[in-house]
């Protein structure tokens, strides 16, 4: 796809709200709206808005009630809310008419009531949306002249960045973990090569930094989860490497020690899944490089040893999707730098090896966003990166996803909402009016040009 296809794609993906309540959205053919509703990259703030969207296409003509199961189809029904799913699609006349598609509501309403007994995780149904409400944060880390303190947001759809409010510290190599909207940075380095026990706490609905209750011991190059609506501090190094972990409690802002680790480890990695902390690689009080793995259920009182990775890896990055783990890049000293993919399959307890990066990474953020996984800056050998890299698991297959500001690496980068709580429902009117037809049909009519393009597959001209 040209630049000019792709530009006239993202448009049309960024203002689908606006679009949808034009009539020349009505006039799309069912294959145009199937194509439209089922894009990963449609901005929208809940399911709820395509579902609304699909109906206004549906009710706009009577013939269109026999092409009810295709077009919703196309609606995510695992994201939708129970009561919604309820109220506003069980209950509408035009969706009774069609048995296959209420049985399907039903399923999902079980699913509502008992997830684990009906996984859906690899499911269209069940995918999201990838959305700029769900934003990479990347924060701190190592530029090429300074230890940093300063967060951007980025929108993957559009590979922008946006400054918020910077850390209260500079600060790298730090454990970093997700609670709701919260994002925990602890320990790490400071730009005077200070090793800190500080822990800081983002909270991204008011866009703020607050400092919380410090470590009780101070930790360079730990790594950070959250488990139970607690936060597990675990490793590092302090003079030697450390088996010890710390576990925080937000509810009332105090830390006490967990069950320490059977191996000492710095700059492992780490990911949350199945009720389970996975603590990976890393390096021990020799200085070795580590395959070794374990993994934490606060039901147990010891450490699991798991099977180990192919190869050993400091400054690797890990991430979940379809529940499985990635482990991505690292150092060891028999290759150095690596490019190595390798994932955890805990149903099969094996280790299996991915496409590898088309570069070499260490020290990168690693994390994943619908389906895909995102390697973020890092150190490739020579020099800190910019580039990040996007292994979009359906198709086994890597991209460059953009370009960060600056080069950094030891950085910490998270996936947070941050519209904040989750906003009213914005619904697609039922009715056409002509003042907000006059308002949509402004900005030199991008609007109803991407309709074309969406009917014609021809792209915008490029000075559009």
């Amino acid at each position: 796809m040209g630049s000019a296809a792709t530009k006239v794609e993202r448009f049309i993906e960024k203002h689908f709200i606006l679009i949808a309540q034009t009539e020349s959205f009505l006039d799309l053919s069912i294959q145009e709206i199937v194509e439209l509703l089922s894009k990963d990259w449609l901005h929208v703030e809940s399911e709820e808005q395509v579902f609304f969207a699909a109906m206004r296409w549906i009710e706009h003509s009577p013939e269109r009630n026999q092409l009810v199961d295709r077009v919703l189809s196309c609606v995510r029904l695992h994201l939708l809310e129970k009561t919604f799913l309820m109220k506003e699609v069980f209950h509408n006349q035009i969706i009774r008419n069609h048995k296959h598609f209420c049985d399907l509501i039903e399923r999902v309403l079980k699913y509502h009531l008992a997830p684990e007994l009906l996984p859906m995780s690899r499911s269209t149904l069940s995918r999201p949306r990838c959305s700029p409400y769900f934003p990479i944060l990347v924060m701190g880390g190592n530029s090429d002249k300074a230890c940093l303190s300063d967060v951007e947001n980025y929108d993957s759809a559009f590979q922008l960045w946006k400054c918020v409010q910077p850390m209260g510290v500079p600060r790298s190599y730090f454990g970093i973990a997700v609670d709701g909207d919260r994002v925990y940075v602890a320990g790490g380095r400071d730009d005077c090569y200070n090793t800190l026990n500080s822990v800081e706490c983002y909270n991204a609905t008011r866009n703020e930094w607050t400092e919380v209750a410090r470590l009780k011991e101070k930790r360079f190059a730990p790594v950070a989860a959250f488990l139970r609506g607690k936060l597990y501090v675990c490793g590092g190094y302090h003079d030697r490497p450390l088996n010890t972990v710390e576990v925080y409690d937000p509810e009332n802002d105090s830390w006490e020690d967990g069950v320490p680790m059977n191996v000492s480890r710095r700059g492992a990695c780490v990911a949350v899944l199945g009720g389970y902390i996975y603590v990976m690689g890393g390096s021990d009080e020799s200085s070795r490089t580590l395959s070794s793995v374990e993994r934490f259920s606060p039901k147990k009182p010891r450490w699991e040893v798991m099977p180990v990775m192919s190869k050993s890896r400091f400054g690797a990055g890990a991430a979940v999707v379809n529940g499985m783990i990635y482990v991505c890049g690292g150092f060891n000293y028999e290759e150095c730098y690596l490019c190595d993919v390798e994932c955890f399959n805990p149903e099969t307890m094996r280790w299996l090896a991915v496409d590898p990066m088309p570069v070499k990474r260490e020290t990168a953020a690693v994390l994943s966003l619908n389906n895909a996984i995102y390697v973020i800056g890092g150190f490739d050998g020579s020099d800190r990166c910019r580039q990040i890299l996007v292994f979009n698991t359906d198709t086994n297959t890597w991209e460059l996803g953009g370009t960060l500001s600056y080069p950094r690496s030891c950085l910490g980068a998270a996936v947070i909402p941050m519209s904040g709580p989750r906003r009213k429902i914005i619904s697609i009117p039922r009715r056409h009016k002509r003042k907000s037809e006059e308002k949509m049909e402004t900005a030199n009519g991008k609007i109803e040009l991407a309709l074309v393009h969406v009917r014609s597959k021809f792209p915008l001209p490029e000075n559009e």
